[in-house]
């Protein structure tokens, strides 16, 4: 699946999402297998998708979240074996849609609070950098 999201082939993410569907796993199963993997690089399908700036990735995977019922909090506050989330990844890279869509989606979640865009926002990594940190970088 991480593959998949690397070279943006959108559409046999679907279809394998569709085929796991029809495996007729358990539901919490199916996330964790899916959508909460990790590979050998401590990325999930979610991370790379952002860091390569695959958009209709992460919205095939967000879609399929939604489906399944996972909490956005689990996708959008992944992190990756340094602590990245896919806000750091995505403003590394200076992948402007998908930090909109990454926000859109926050907003979306939360119709109560500001407690997960804050968390987006200050979500450290393993050295203490926010995703703003990074955007700073670029600047330099």
């Amino acid at each position: 699946m991480h593959i998949v999201e690397q070279v943006n082939h959108t559409e046999r993410l679907q279809k394998l999402l569709v085929w796991a569907k029809k495996s007729q796993q358990n539901p919490n199963e199916l996330k964790k297998k899916l959508l909460l993997a990790k590979d050998k690089y401590g990325f999930i399908a979610w991370h790379r998708a952002a860091l390569f700036g695959r958009i209709h990735a992460l919205e095939a995977l967000r879609n399929q979240a939604t489906e399944l019922e996972l909490n956005p909090h689990e996708l959008l506050l992944a992190q990756h074996e340094q602590g990245l989330t896919a806000l750091h990844m995505a403003t590394q890279e200076n992948h402007v849609g998908i930090l909109q869509a990454l926000w859109v989606w926050a907003e979306q979640a939360q119709q109560i609070s500001n407690e997960l865009k804050k968390k987006l926002l200050l979500a450290k990594d393993k050295n203490g950098c926010m995703a703003q940190h990074y955007a700073g970088f670029l600047a330099i």
